[in-house]
């Protein structure tokens, strides 16, 4: 990499190097958290079979997404050993010159390593990108039609059945998909936004050779393949966003529940039946903890308010405050009255309605990075 502004003009090299500096972190960072990724995906396997979620990921929308993925990172092979080793390499083999000494004979060979190399960590970068997106993208996905297909067999058990039959069960089940949604965030959060500055990398290389004077990136086999990097990069963004923003809207789906079974639930309550003035209290624990537990993940949904450790920190207890009514759901429909009804419930609503965080400013972040990413590229641009 030490011989690519050599290679091509410096604000393009500044893009090449961002990608295979990223794409480095981003295999560190994967490999670190194999272990973690592994467990969320086989909770979620097995979650998808209890509640009968494989029906709403098609294995043909996948397979697309990998043939989509394995003809991008033959594209690029093929683009850039092209413009290396075709259009370029005549020009490279005067103009390339080593810091230390090379005998004439060797000179093509060291120079073909070099360019070897260059493409190798360049295509080991967009390809890490492209596996974290698949990553991301089908776990989101699967997450957000788990949570869908709870909601969907709640319905249907509200339909039809009693609470009493069915509600202990469900509000286990619910905690369950909760922690899979936190697990699988805390697994693949990083990645997400690793993969999410790699893509801007990618959008930087297009800008680079867009605005680029250099007569070697105006051939049209460059400009197809910039369109080709730009059109695939715009695609891996818009493919994570919409997975990830696909659990909070079922999670959102999700919490319309109370509203719309309002009148079933009413009317249950008329039978004082201390059987079912269990059931309706569980109910109620239920409903409010599908209110208070924010199903989302990194990529999807509104940004959460924290983003230094310590913020984070704040923010974290206070959201373990409001599972108390979900993790003590069962101990007290056995035992609660009428009487004490109120007064459980009354500080469970204060800790619900009283947000515990503090202001971040994750996205601001995000922002100023990449501003000041395009600045530098202009300023060379410029010079």
């Amino acid at each position: 990499m030490c011989f690519l502004h050599q290679l091509v003009p410096p604000y393009v090299a500044l893009s090449f190097y961002s990608t295979s500096i990223l794409g480095i972190i981003l295999q560190i960072v994967l490999y670190s958290k194999r272990y973690e990724v592994n467990n969320v995906l086989d909770k979620l396997c097995r979650m998808s079979t209890i509640l009968n979620a494989q029906y709403y990921v098609r294995d043909k929308d996948v397979h697309r997404k990998v043939i989509i993925f394995l003809v991008s990172i033959s594209i690029h092979i093929s683009g850039l050993t092209y413009y290396f080793f075709v259009q370029e390499w005549t020009h490279y083999k005067t103009r390339v010159v080593f810091p230390f000494t090379v005998y004439p004979g060797l000179h093509e060979l060291c120079l073909c390593l070099i360019v070897l190399s260059l493409i190798f960590s360049t295509i080991t970068g967009g390809g890490t990108c492209a596996t974290v997106t698949l990553l991301c993208d089908i776990t989101y996905l699967k997450v957000a039609m788990l949570i869908k297909s709870y909601r969907v067999n709640l319905k249907q058990k509200l339909n039809g059945r009693s609470l009493s039959k069915f509600i202990n069960k469900d509000i286990k089940i619910f905690n369950a998909v909760v922690s899979l949604v936190e697990d699988a965030d805390e697994a693949l959060n990083l990645c997400a936004f690793l993969q999410y500055c790699m893509i801007s990398s990618l959008i930087f290389i297009t800008i680079s050779i867009a605005i680029s004077k250099e007569q070697s990136l105006s051939s049209d086999l460059v400009t197809v393949f910039t369109v080709w990097n730009f059109v695939i990069s715009v695609y891996m963004f818009y493919q994570v966003t919409m997975s990830g923003s696909a659990v909070y809207e079922e999670g959102e789906e999700l919490k319309k529940i109370g509203l719309e079974y309002s009148d079933e639930v009413s009317q249950q309550s008329l039978f004082i039946s201390k059987e079912k003035d269990k059931s309706l209290m569980s109910f109620f624990l239920l409903l409010g903890s599908i209110r208070d537990n924010p199903l989302r993940v990194t990529g999807g949904g509104p940004p959460k308010r924290h983003s230094t450790m310590s913020g984070s920190a704040v923010y974290e207890e206070g959201e373990e405050l409001k599972k108390i009514g979900l993790e003590y759901s069962d101990e007290v429909s056995l035992f609660i009255s009428k009487e004490n009804y109120k007064s459980f419930f009354l500080p469970l609503g204060s800790i619900r309605d009283n947000p515990v965080n503090v202001t971040g400013g994750g996205m601001f972040v995000i922002f100023l990075s990449m501003m000041t990413y395009s600045v530098v590229m202009f300023q060379l641009v410029g010079q």
